[in-house]
């Protein structure tokens, strides 16, 4: 007994010192801190003071009460209270400021704290939509769990979904990068989190309890509690991973062996120092007691951006010391309390002995922890201090004697499972320091499954191969990559758990420093990772376009084109990223591959300047000029002879283009001189800016080709609806690459191309500005691209591959032509009658484009697709064409009647009928300004028809 009462004596001497301990420093370190300026006048609204367009939900620290519903719990004066921690009602608390409600319930739906029980969830819902509909832009946190010892509410989640459900916000990862109003006006996040059936999943209307982080610990010491939040909050990701809600927790519990076992005696050791770190005009104590910290409640930093702001960077090994020193700390108090256990002595003996195992590997791992990889540190050592909190809490529960026992409820089952949850853990943290020990040192030991990939053993796997990456040898890590390579292929969820679980940034590291296996491997995941906007962004952030634009200037070809596959994979996934890898300078680097051995001097490649040679009709006519103007500089650059006579009908780029093959080496005998020549032409060439072409000519040709084939495909997913990027391939020699590589590349550096050009022209169809100033009629480049298509149009082959970008290309340029150009006219007119119905559809596409009224010569061109004969053929189409063609026809069909109404021909082939059938047809008329454009040729030609007949 007497050690009783000096075990209470030094307790509250324990006590008076640590609030002393916070009086000194509120005095040495004042209370100002990031945020504190910021004092609402409404705290019923104080989320739409802090900017909903802009702050979104991760971003706030969320203002919570303990227990919140337990203000009329139990009896009064009796036993309230034991279990009373608010005196306020739910809307009382939302009213003054607090947005995230801890709401536990029975199986009755009754709302509960241990065996006491209050009124029904009703009554909480009902305060909850009052507030609503008083408010605009609030956001309201609903955690509600079946509490401890009790089974779930039958069908509960049906009901809460019935009577919240036009407020819920769905569980959406995507929801952390929204901000409030877009989010709104959906309002309540409910986090359900049930004893015994499985947690809510992704898309549902109900939060797994997973997404609310909160440091709950079981003390009643105030400075105590105050260390451990800034502790733990230390330990929080940055915002830009941060993908769940935080709150601080600042209640004090009362403890199993204090004379003291209501709540208020214990919850005022923190409310006078809570008043005295808050502003004056601070919520009454019911809400307080987790307000202590609200000085995060408009912070927009991780916990490390702060630490960044006021000295180093937290180096790894720092981080992880952080994350284990709670778990060391939990573990030494349950050793230390178990030997104080009155009841359940040999459980609480083995559970000491298993914590003796767990906190020595732990002490190992702190010692360690330069060499521990930080993501499955962090999932194990969350988890087992956990294990170690609920466990402490239940050894507490056995010190109890006399007439607390009475009270005390300790389920023998819960000993039991604590014991073996320690165990596992031991399990857990033995596998850490396993795979993160380098493969050498690891005796070929075989690594195994740690308890906790019981549920998930992928994870595991990836876990280890991400260890791998980061402290194995170059060998090892490329056999790393390789299985993520696997993964990734394997199934996409598994990708998504890759880039979760940090394995970008070593795959990132590897492609820079590793062999060319291992780089191949680390591009090829990385392309296989980006497989949706959200994974691409954080590749992108992770710094993946430096690292490509690095490997794409010095690494080997083999590697280089692997890389310009995965460009292409993220580019097309997400093609906001264009803009990172523009500014990174990839597109010259992938400009410089695409050139390479397809047109002479492409070591010259450049970005041309406002004030330099402005296009490559300006190379042509420098290389036109006699010798005698060229200048002493002559000797440096290629000579380029042009065909003389009247009989050459060719322009000036096509002799370009032919004087460029003719000037390539060839597999024939060649004099001294002409090696020489070349010799001294090839030391003579100038160094692409930014770019490495060493060792690229000793390639064999397949490779030469794929890498091509690479480039272009990169090209054209980067340029895809992007201006900027459009402008600066036209504004260099990529153009002519494509019209060369159109004609004389292998099948998929052809298709490429031909993709590429179709991206690049519906850009220019879109800018005024790049179809004036890479397309002009006047342009060398652009009739050689022009030219090409039109080749590959007149030719007709409907089962290649090209056809069709080549006739979208041409649609699309159809405001660049001049009225005398007609030869573009016939060869599309010809596809009209195509049996692919997709070339048909897309032939009478383009030309609309020709005919349309946006078109300034679209009564030129209407005229010349008359002459070619299309009224037949789009009369065909549109009685007997599928839908994809009659409705292209029928369009094709009505400009040329509005434009050329007095037409023989339209009248000879009864075109007027065909409208008038087609107005009658609904599957047609659907869109009214169909409708419109038919009714509009119907009355053109009835005018024109009828006066011909007088």
């Amino acid at each position: 007994m007497g050690a009783q009462w000096s075990k209470q004596a030094e307790r509250r001497k324990l006590i008076a010192d640590e609030k002393k301990t916070l009086r000194e420093l509120e005095e040495s370190s004042g209370c100002n801190f990031p945020g504190c300026d910021y004092h609402p006048t409404d705290r019923k609204n104080w989320i739409s003071g802090l900017n909903p367009e802009k702050i979104h939900l991760n971003q706030i620290v969320w203002p919570g009460t303990h227990d919140s519903a337990t203000n009329k719990i139990g009896i009064k004066m009796v036993s309230r209270p034991f279990a009373q921690c608010q005196s306020l009602s739910i809307y009382q608390q939302l009213v003054i400021g607090t947005r995230l409600l801890d709401i536990r319930v029975n199986e009755n739906r009754k709302v509960c704290h241990g065996i006491l029980t209050t009124y029904s969830i009703d009554n909480v819902i009902n305060d909850v939509k009052k507030f609503i509909s008083e408010t605009e832009s609030e956001i309201i946190i609903l955690e509600i769990r079946t509490e401890f010892g009790h089974n779930d509410p039958p069908e509960f989640e049906k009901y809460l979904e019935q009577q919240l459900g036009e407020y819920l916000i769905h569980q959406d990862d995507q929801i952390f990068q929204k901000s409030v109003a877009e989010i709104l006006p959906k309002r309540i996040i409910c986090i359900w989190k049930p004893q015994k059936s499985d947690p809510p999943k992704p898309g549902s209307p109900f939060w797994s309890s997973g997404y609310l982080k909160d440091n709950w610990i079981d003390t009643d010491l105030p400075a105590t509690k105050f260390e451990s939040n800034l502790s733990y909050l230390s330990k929080q990701q940055t915002l830009s991973s941060r993908k769940y809600f935080y709150r601080v927790e600042n209640t004090v519990t009362p403890q199993a062996d204090n004379p003291v076992l209501c709540v208020k005696p214990v919850t005022k050791r923190i409310h006078g120092i809570a008043f005295s770190l808050l502003p004056s005009s601070s919520p009454p104590r019911a809400a307080v007691a987790t307000f202590l910290h609200g000085r995060f409640l408009k912070e927009n930093r991780s916990p490390f951006e702060e630490h960044d702001g006021g000295g180093p960077p937290l180096t790894m090994a720092d981080i992880v010391k952080q994350i284990l020193a709670r778990p060391i700390q939990l573990a030494d108090q349950i050793i230390k309390e178990a030997e104080l256990a009155c009841a359940f002595k040999q459980d609480c003996a083995d559970i000491k002995n298993k914590t003796e195992k767990l906190v020595a590997l732990l002490r190992q791992a702190a010692r360690a922890s330069n060499d521990l990889y930080e993501r499955p540190t962090r999932r194990i050592i969350d988890d087992t201090e956990q294990v170690l909190d609920k466990t402490l809490q239940l050894v507490f529960k056995c010190q109890a004697s006399g007439i607390r026992r009475v009270f005390t409820i300790i389920p023998t089952a819960a000993l039991r499972k604590s014991s073996q949850q320690i165990e596992n853990s031991v399990g857990d943290v033995s596998w850490l320091l396993r795979v993160s020990t380098p493969a050498d040192e690891r005796d070929d030991e075989y690594v195994g499954l740690p308890p906790i990939a019981a549920n998930e053993p992928i994870l595991c796997l990836i876990w280890e191969q991400v260890a791998i990456l980061c402290c194995g040898t170059l060998e090892d890590r490329a056999d790393a990559a390789a299985s993520l390579v696997s993964l990734a292929r394997d199934n996409d969820r598994y990708g998504k758990l890759i880039i979760e679980e940090g394995g970008v940034p070593p795959l990132l590291k590897l492609a820079k420093e590793g062999r060319m296996e291992g780089q191949e491997s680390a591009m090829r995941a990385i392309g296989l990772l980006g497989r949706d906007p959200e994974s691409v962004e954080q590749i992108v952030n992770a710094g993946a376009c430096s690292v490509f634009a690095k490997v794409l200037k010095e690494g080997h070809m083999k590697v280089q084109i692997v890389v310009a596959w995965a460009i292409s994979e993220l580019a097309a996934n997400h093609p906001k990223c264009q803009e990172h890898f523009l500014q990174n300078n990839t597109i010259r680097l992938l400009v410089s591959h695409l050139a390479f051995e397809t047109i002479e001097e492409h070591s010259k490649y450049a970005i041309v300047g406002k004030n330099k040679m402005g296009s490559i009709h300006a190379v042509v006519i420098a290389n036109s000029e006699p010798n005698g103007k060229r200048g002493q500089d002559d000797d440096d650059r290629c000579h380029v002879t042009r065909p003389n006579g009247p009989d050459s009908d060719s322009g000036d780029m096509q002799n370009v283009m032919k004087c460029t093959f003719a000037m390539k080496p060839t597999k024939t005998n060649s004099t001294k001189s002409n090696q020489q020549q070349r010799r001294q032409g090839s030391r003579r060439r100038v160094a692409l800016p930014g770019a490495s072409i060493k060792g690229r000519e000793f390639e064999d040709p397949a490779t030469k080709i794929e890498m091509k084939a690479m480039a272009a495909r990169a090209l054209r997913h980067l340029c895809a609806g992007n201006f900027s990027i459009c402008k600066t391939i036209t504004e260099s020699r990529a153009l002519l690459c494509f019209a060369v590589l159109l004609e004389k590349g292998q099948d998929e550096v052809q298709y490429n191309s031909a993709m590429a050009l179709a991206e690049i022209t519906a850009v220019a169809e879109r800018h005024a500005e790049l179809r004036r100033s890479a397309f002009k009629p006047t342009s060398p480049t652009a009739r050689e691209v022009v030219d090409k298509l039109l080749k590959i149009v007149i030719k007709g082959d409907s089962e290649s591959d090209l056809l069709i970008p080549s006739i979208q290309s041409i649609g699309n340029l159809a405001r660049t032509f001049r009225a005398t150009e007609t030869r573009i006219i016939g060869p599309l007119v010809k596809l009209l009658d195509e049996r692919e119905t997709e070339v048909s559809a897309e032939a009478a596409i383009a030309l609309i484009k020709f005919a349309c009224t946006d078109n300034y010569l679209h009564v030129n061109h209407c005229k010349a697709i008359l002459e070619a004969g299309a009224p037949k053929h789009l009369i065909q189409l549109t009685y007997f064409g599928e839908q994809m063609t009659q409705l292209p026809g029928l369009i094709l069909l009505c400009y040329i009647a509005l434009h050329v109404p007095d037409s023989e021909t339209l009248a000879q082939e009864d075109v007027l009928i065909v409208l008038q059938w087609a107005l009658k047809q609904g599957h047609l008329m659907q869109d009214s300004s169909l409708e419109t454009l038919v009714l509009e040729a119907k009355q053109r030609l009835e005018i024109y028809q009828s006066r011909a007949s007088y």
